[in-house]
């Protein structure tokens, strides 16, 4: 895995696909298949940089690969964080379609809205409630989703807040964050159940 990163990060793609083809067959146990799988995925779609991908997942992980730095890569460190921001919102536009968005805007003060009154305790008070009622929006998508691909989406939220915080695009790092703790809470619901069993036996 290791040699497969250096070779990355020289460019040269088909050396580190064959590296984490070895990795494959060295990890007999399965200990490190999803982090396999996921690079792999990412090394394939960065050699078909230019191919529109067909799942949401994919097209994701694509979105955040053009934000680093490389020769293959859309984004060079020049680029302006407005265009290395629109590539991170593309990556969670692709993965929550329905809210990331309304979650981004939450921190968003144009689309607060006061009514007719305009003092200063109300904007206030209006601002919180968007907040609550936009951020409220993410757990909805996660019901929606299931456990659909959640190890591999859980990953590329958490790649995305990563990469959104070394960018400094600090919004987007923190919705992705939202995200991928949704995925965490669902986790400790589903196991406090199994806990409770366990102790009654």
């Amino acid at each position: 895995m290791e040699m497969a990163q250096i070779e990355e990060d020289e460019d040269r793609l088909e050396p580190a696909m064959e590296h984490l083809r070895k990795a494959v067959r060295l990890d007999s146990l399965g200990l490190y298949q999803d982090r396999l799988q996921m690079a792999s995925t990412r090394l394939r779609l960065c050699t078909t940089l230019y191919q529109a991908p067909e799942r949401a997942e994919d097209k994701a992980i694509m979105a955040v690969e053009q934000v680093l730095p490389g020769e293959a890569k859309k984004a060079t460190p020049k680029d302006s964080v407005r265009k290395k921001r629109a590539l991170l919102v593309n990556a969670g536009l692709a993965l929550a379609p329905d809210t990331f968005q309304i979650v981004l805007d939450s921190e968003n003060e144009a689309k607060v809205s006061t009514g007719k009154s305009r003092g200063r305790f109300t904007y206030l008070c209006a601002k919180a409630r968007h907040h609550i009622v936009s951020v409220d929006k993410a757990a909805g998508h996660l019901r929606r989703l299931g456990n659909e691909n959640s190890k591999e989406r859980i990953q590329i939220w958490a790649e995305l807040a990563k990469v959104a915080r070394k960018q400094g695009v600090w919004d987007v790092c923190r919705t992705a964050s939202r995200f991928c703790l949704l995925y965490d809470n669902v986790k400790v619901k589903k196991s406090r159940p199994a806990e409770r069993e366990e102790e009654a036996r």
